[in-house]
């Protein structure tokens, strides 16, 4: 705490301050906070309670000395108010007393909230919410609506340079916001304030104070993005009906996008980006007041290669398909990431199925047909039987989808003869790799391979594309049951061979050396 006096102050000569024990029992506390309720000559109690809610290394005794702070504010403040008409003499020095307790009630719960114990985040979360409460009614504004955004500014400070903030804080800050949408509309406010004055070049605080991006990802990930249409609900409800902003619909998206667009700036390694990426098309732009806005982002990551681009292709299409982008490079990207790598990660089926959609628009021309259906055919040669299924699946739909392509699989016997393939697999030019002028040679070559499904569907592809065109999704659902069968086959292979070992005995023949049996 700091240095300035607690004491209350009373007509005549001050009372002497008795020494304080570090704990107390907890029957104790509950009779402390009865008598300061109760009795306005008990008053002191709070100074007890504040030095031992700060210095107690019991956190059950910690935990009730700030829960019974809580509820002594709440009852004596707004008494405090309605007497306050008239003050004078000695009760004005208690009541200037009592406010400045408030205020080191306040600093206490903003220190606790940096503390490493997950119980004292979350409660001091709570009561600081509770706290926001009080103020609004303790305003002297009596005519309109009156949020305290001061405090809920150093609330919001506390937390988004915290070191250490646990899931409990995350989910409790979260459950809030989903619930009240004043708190909602200001956490996004400040939240973006606060990230852009620490993003700018000018920031003096960016050298010096780290900012924990997972924790802010995971916390705007968990709150509502807008609240439901319809009356809103706020925690300071006095002269709700004025809250003009809060129960503007535009104006909560506007903050929204403001918001991560202030997070996105906020310097990620890659993990940081693929816990964004994750839920972006889905959370992030359908929500945003201007998605377009995100397009330097995306492009960002969707040309550096590797997971995060693929996770980076979901929104990207999102904005050309939905949002009229114009992206150029878009084909040529996602054909360099037509890789065996890409279909062997946790995300694979997400990429395949935009990478369908991306592929059975109208719009695409059959040179860029030709080469994107070589490519997957020689990929399918070194990825995992479920992978080179709905690969073949998908080169059948694409060359029956454009039948000037067709002529790839005709070629195919042409290559028996000894003919070189003219693709050139290292272009990456979709346009000038020669995919029109080869053949789908590596089709012929999986009616080797040694998953009886993979056969089948090569077979059919070389032999007819009459059928339907196929489902992607049945085949990309299959994925689970043939990995867990692969797991299952290669543990048994495994105990097998253990039990091929020849296995050491327990005892040999130096065991019995000098025994009689």
């Amino acid at each position: 705490m700091t240095g300035r006096s607690s004491k209350v102050v009373k007509a005549g000569a001050k009372k002497k301050s008795k020494p304080i024990a570090s704990s107390l029992p907890l029957d104790e506390l509950k009779v402390l906070a009865n008598e300061t309720r109760l009795q306005t000559g008990k008053l002191n109690n709070i100074v007890t309670l504040l030095q031992l809610a700060e210095t107690s290394s019991n956190v059950e005794s910690a935990t009730a000395c700030i829960m019974y702070l809580d509820i002594i504010f709440a009852k004596l403040l707004p008494d405090l108010k309605t007497a306050s008409a008239s003050p004078a003499g000695a009760n004005l020095q208690v009541n200037q007393w009592l406010k400045e307790n408030y205020k080191l009630y306040l600093d206490l719960l903003i220190v606790l909230l940096c503390r490493k114990k997950a119980i004292y985040q979350t409660l001091s979360w709570k009561l600081l919410v509770k706290a926001l409460s009080l103020e609004t009614e303790l305003s002297s504004n009596l005519s309109n609506y009156v949020f305290p955004n001061d405090l809920m500014m150093r609330i919001v400070q506390t937390f988004l340079f915290h070191s250490a903030p646990s899931s409990e804080l995350v989910d409790a800050i979260a459950e809030t916001a989903n619930e009240f949408d004043d708190v909602r509309f200001y956490l996004y406010r400040d939240l973006s304030r606060n990230l852009s004055r620490y993003t700018s070049q000018e920031s003096a605080l960016k050298g010096n104070v780290l900012i924990n991006p997972k924790f802010l990802i995971e916390l705007m990930a968990r709150i509502k993005p807008l609240p439901a249409e319809g009356d809103i609900n706020v925690l300071c409800t006095k002269f709700k009906e004025s809250a003009k902003s809060i129960q503007s619909h535009s104006a909560h998206k506007k903050l929204f996008g403001e918001c991560w667009l202030a997070l996105l700036r906020v310097p990620m390694d890659e993990d940081h980006h693929k816990l964004v990426l994750q839920t972006f098309h889905l959370h992030v732009i359908p929500n945003m007041h201007e998605p377009v806005l995100l397009v330097d982002y995306l492009t960002d990551l969707y040309s550096s290669g590797g997971i995060v681009s693929v996770l980076a292709l979901n929104g990207l299409f999102l904005l050309i398909s939905k949002h009229n982008l114009d992206y150029p490079n878009f084909y040529k990207q996602l054909y360099a990431l037509v890789q065996p790598e890409n279909f062997r990660v946790k995300y694979w089926s997400r990429f395949f199925r935009l990478l369908s959609t991306c592929l059975t628009s109208t719009h695409v021309p059959a040179y860029l047909i030709a080469a994107f259906a070589k490519r997957l055919a020689r990929v399918s040669l070194a990825v995992p039987p479920a992978a080179a299924m709905a690969i073949v699946a998908l080169i059948y739909n694409l060359l029956r989808s454009h039948p000037s392509c067709i002529v790839l699989v005709n070629r195919i016997s042409s290559h028996n003869t000894g003919v070189e393939d003219k693709y050139d697999h290292n272009e990456t030019d979709a346009a000038k790799c020669n995919a029109l002028e080869s053949s789908l040679w590596e089709i012929h070559a999986l009616r080797r391979h040694y998953w009886p499904d993979v056969v089948r569907l090569a077979s059919i592809l070389e032999s007819s594309l009459t059928k339907e065109a196929y489902d992607i999704d049945e085949y990309i659902n299959r994925n689970l049951t043939i990995e867990s069968y692969q797991r299952k086959s290669l543990k048994e292979e495994l105990v097998v061979e253990q039990m091929r070992q020849p296995q050491q005995a327990a005892f040999d023949e130096t065991t019995w050396k000098g025994w009689a049996l």
